[in-house]
């Protein structure tokens, strides 16, 4: 640092496409990260939705032993609060580091992740309509991990 003092640097933060060291595989790896965080984020606001509109009506299996215990609190602020900051976090991270290799594997893991719930949502959904009433006393008699919440 040759006697300059962190102070006296400024720290400015560039787009990838302004980066003098950035190439050009950079810079698509910087957009196809991006991309696939907005894509998670999304889908991620869509299984929140899901997710609170089932707990809040008929009930529902959560696999998550974290947000089951969230969603004990029987508080859907504090659900929608959990969810922001793990996602906030996570996929942030994933930005902030768009330009390394690893981070697309991880935007890649993610949004394939989601896709995979989406459509466990997408069965899930088509099917409750046939469930009875009684269903779903059974379910939440007989798995501890059945959530439901009051509206």
């Amino acid at each position: 640092m040759h006697g300059a003092h962190l102070s006296t640097h400024s720290f400015r933060v560039l787009p990838v496409s302004r980066r003098p060291d950035a190439d050009q595989a950079t810079r698509a790896r910087a957009l196809r990260v991006a991309l696939l965080v907005v894509v998670c984020v999304l889908i991620s606001l869509a299984d929140l939705e899901m997710t609170l509109l089932f707990t809040q009506s008929v009930g529902m299996v959560e696999l998550n032993p974290i947000a089951r215990l969230v969603m004990a609190t029987d508080n859907p602020l504090a659900v929608i609060a959990f969810k922001v900051v793990t996602m906030s976090f996570g996929l942030g991270i994933l930005y902030w580091h768009r330009r390394r290799p690893y981070a697309e594997y991880g935007a890649w893991v993610c949004f394939l992740t989601l896709f995979w719930l989406s459509a466990r949502w997408l069965t899930f959904t088509s099917t409750v309509e046939n469930y009875s009433p009684e269903h779903f006393e059974h379910m939440a008699a007989a798995d501890h991990r059945f959530v439901i919440m009051t509206p």
